[in-house]
């Protein structure tokens, strides 16, 4: 009996995002002329701002490949890479900068591993001294 509840739980594992994308393409609006409005910029700054400029710019590559959405959805993407390549690089940058830090860390941590508030003080010492921003490395992946 347990391994036949193991074996549901793991196909509603696998199929939920199915159940939750047909959820979500019934959460569509309609137009006053009754054509199907699925984005729409009254819904808040999210759709606003990005969604729907996005989708214009989606269907904008499609009709200039005939309609193919497939072709469109490469494009977009590649021009999405370009534009996010500058901080893609300085976060390896960073995390190159990280690495190279590493056994000076390791030191300090073993140095002060009695005094944590010792131990915090020289770590930002450490990375000032190396012009290392600990957080620059994350800082990318939010935008």
């Amino acid at each position: 009996m347990a391994s036949g509840g193991n074996i549901l739980l793991r196909r509603f594992y696998k199929l939920w995002p199915l159940g939750l994308v047909l959820f979500l393409a019934g959460c569509s609006t309609t137009n006053k002329d009754g054509t199907i409005r699925i984005i729409d910029p009254e819904n808040g700054i999210w759709d606003k701002f990005f969604v729907g400029p996005l989708s214009d710019f989606l269907n904008f590559i499609a009709n200039i490949f005939g309609g193919n959405y497939g072709l469109s959805i490469l494009v977009v993407t590649i021009i999405v890479r370009l534009v996010v390549l500058p901080l893609t690089l300085k976060q390896y940058k960073s995390s190159k900068a990280m690495q190279a830090l590493q056994p000076e860390l390791a030191k300090v941590k073993e140095k002060y591993k009695d005094e944590p508030q010792k131990q915090q003080e020289e770590t930002m010492k450490l990375f000032q001294q190396n012009n290392v921003n600990p957080m620059a490395g994350c800082f990318p992946i939010f935008v």
